[in-house]
């Protein structure tokens, strides 16, 4: 689905406020990666860097820092668990999330309780509703990445 000249894809779970996806990787674990509307709203991603595999977070705690051109931010995730991998790549740079955020994921999560924090994330078009919600807090217009 194209929203406002951005891409977001039918197939990922997405949590618009912390403008992260996230992709079923097997029976048990899952991908997150950042939304092309963070890419557009807070510039392009220089570097990530992550906790360490193993790290145990907790729903909507920093799975890493993203740096940008106009910000350092933590990256949130939407479901509790323990941390696999790291993308470990991107901490020498991110360029590959710039041109394909939805074909780069950060980090590979192990959720501790899928059922009860999958009610936390939206698909389809109750996704896309509150990605436009979103994009109306960033005063987002439209027109692609800046």
């Amino acid at each position: 689905m194209r929203i406002r000249g951005l891409e977001f894809p039918d197939e990922l779970y997405y949590h618009a406020g912390h403008m992260v996806w996230l992709r079923q990787h097997g029976p048990d674990r899952l991908v997150l990666g950042v939304t092309s509307l963070l890419l557009a709203t807070a510039g392009e991603v220089l570097l990530f860097v992550p906790k360490a595999p193993g790290w145990q977070v907790d729903r909507d705690r920093s799975v890493g820092n993203i740096e940008t051109g106009k910000l350092v931010a933590a990256v949130r995730t939407p479901v509790a668990g323990r941390l696999v991998v790291v993308h470990e790549a991107l901490a020498q740079g991110a360029i590959a999330v710039n041109r394909d955020p939805y074909g780069t994921w950060f980090v590979e999560i192990e959720p501790s309780d899928w059922d009860r924090d999958q009610s936390n994330l939206l698909a389809g078009p109750s996704a896309w509703r509150a990605l436009e919600a979103e994009m109306d807090a960033h005063d987002y217009g439209g027109s692609g990445p800046r």
